[in-house]
């Protein structure tokens, strides 16, 4: 890394991110832009939420049939946070090649601008 790198880093909005993860873990790795591993930055429960949000767009069309409302509970409780929610950003998925930076973009712009920058 050089000096104006280095510089840009530590001005740049990742570097609080970079800092603490290097405070937990002792290790100093910066990802470049636009690489997924810059989501460990993220708290745990973020990259689980997305990560759950990720599982469930293979699910996306099957679960916009469920009308019956057994169905709908049993989805909701055992999807806290994801469904019925996906349902609302499911035309952002349609066509789309590249999910996981479409859900970034449109869910969660906070990874997205880490992880996408």
């Amino acid at each position: 890394m050089t000096q104006s790198e280095a510089r840009e880093l530590v001005n740049g909005p990742i570097w609080p991110k970079v800092r603490d993860a290097f405070l937990a873990t002792g290790e100093f790795i910066v990802y470049p832009p636009d690489d997924p591993r810059r989501l460990e930055y993220l708290p745990d429960a973020d990259r689980e939420l997305i990560g759950r949000w990720l599982a469930a767009l293979d699910h996306l069309d099957e679960w916009r049939r469920v009308v019956d409302g057994d169905a709908v509970r049993r989805l909701k409780a055992e999807n806290p946070g994801v469904y019925p929610e996906i349902l609302r950003y499911a035309l952002y998925f349609q066509g789309t090649a590249d999910r996981f930076r479409t859900l970034l973009k449109v869910r969660f712009p906070e990874a997205y601008a880490l992880c996408c920058s």
